[in-house]
């Protein structure tokens, strides 16, 4: 099943989609990629909204979709992008913004230097059951003048997500390459915002990486997506 682990396509939440008809253009794109499952992440920051209001946003917006958008197809899961903050592994009703009813949770790490306080905030998400997806992990590689500590994360049992835009370009395609060849957990998000400028490219980023890895390499992706959602 071919999963998209990152859109931004519930209208009207965040710098994604603003309308349904624009949320509807981002479906038939994904269809037309035989993307089956997409999961809406739209951006969760704590310090700008409370839980309850984000979650009252999102689920009208989804709402919203179902009732206007006949089928809805691919299927969606809700979960939310949510930005990194500390002491973030006791926030209350942190498992309300993790994918559906799995312990998933799409991470959006600081775009700076990691260190001692990441990691140990990474650790105790694990510690409490969390499985963070590290969002468009290629993003974070040329803030890190010091790399131990973003390698000590990437290590940890998390899992890695990709923006297939990233396989779109020659500096952050070998970045991909090398996590793939090194055999890190990883997972095909598109980001998609918009349908011009920030459109879905998973078919695309699919063929590169099977002329890359072969067919066996999007099984992998494929298989460990499905995994996740059942647990």
């Amino acid at each position: 099943m071919r999963i998209d682990f990152h859109t931004h396509l519930l209208p009207g939440v965040d710098d994604g989609s603003q309308s349904v008809a624009e949320s509807q253009q981002l479906l038939n794109a994904l269809r037309s990629q035989e993307v089956e499952l997409a999961i809406a992440t739209p951006h969760f920051y704590s310090a700008k909204a409370s839980l309850d209001e984000f979650l009252q946003r999102r689920d009208a917006a989804y709402a919203q979709l179902q009732a206007e958008v006949k089928p809805l197809t691919p299927k969606l899961l809700l979960g939310a992008e949510v930005s990194f903050f500390r002491g973030m592994h006791n926030a209350d009703r942190l498992q309300e913004l993790c994918i559906a009813d799995t312990s998933a949770l799409l991470l959006e790490m600081p775009f700076s230097q990691w260190g001692q306080g990441e990691l140990t905030e990474l650790q105790q998400l694990l510690n409490r059951g969390v499985t963070p997806i590290i969002a468009h992990v290629e993003r974070y590689f040329s803030y890190q003048k010091d790399m131990s500590a973003f390698l000590e994360i990437i290590n940890l049992p998390v899992i890695l997500q990709v923006d297939t835009e990233a396989l779109m370009q020659r500096k952050t395609r070998k970045l991909v390459f090398r996590l793939i060849e090194q055999d890190f957990p990883v997972l095909l998000g598109t980001d998609c915002h918009d349908i011009k400028k920030r459109k879905p490219d998973m078919d695309a980023a699919c063929k590169i990486l099977r002329t890359k890895f072969g067919d066996a390499c999007m099984e992998q992706i494929d298989s460990l997506g499905a995994q996740l959602l059942h647990n």
